[in-house]
């Protein structure tokens, strides 16, 4: 969300004794005895890298700048899914990720369909009838309110 590449990522806590509670053990690092916490990365090391280089060029007020905005975008998108009728939230969302499903179980195949004719690409998952929208910092409050205006059509 903050600018890093995929599939780098990161988190920052207030309380460092939280870490005790979400480290993993990686059994083939350090004799057996590593515990990892900090920086996530799936693959090799290039995007834990440019994530570093990202959070040292934004400083953490940046990145967190950056997030906020995509949160206050979320919230902004939440706000309007819950004003549509025939649609709702899937859960209330808790990071920059929002699912929209139908409020009376319909297939949200049709809804996606009418968006992607109108060239709004989103994520379908059929066996959740949900459709996935993911802020991003380059969404604007533009796109959202001609997404929502759309959605409204459909």
């Amino acid at each position: 969300m903050g600018l890093g590449v995929i599939p780098s990522g990161g988190y920052f806590v207030k309380d460092a004794s939280i870490l005790q509670k979400t480290g993993f053990e990686i059994p083939y690092l350090a004799g057996g005895n590593f515990k990892h916490f900090h920086m996530v990365g799936t693959r090799s090391g290039g995007p834990i890298i440019a994530f570093w280089v990202i959070l040292k060029a934004l400083g953490i007020d940046g990145f967190i700048e950056i997030v906020k905005k995509c949160m206050d975008n979320t919230k902004y998108l939440a706000k309007r899914i819950s004003e549509i009728k025939g649609i709702k939230l899937a859960a209330n969302p808790v990071m920059n990720v929002v699912g929209i499903t139908t409020e009376n179980g319909e297939s949200i195949c049709e809804i996606d369909e009418a968006l992607r004719n109108n060239k709004w690409m989103l994520g379908k998952f059929v066996d959740f009838n949900l459709i996935r929208v993911v802020l991003m910092p380059h969404v604007k409050r533009d796109h959202l309110s001609n997404f929502t205006s759309d959605l409204e059509k459909v």
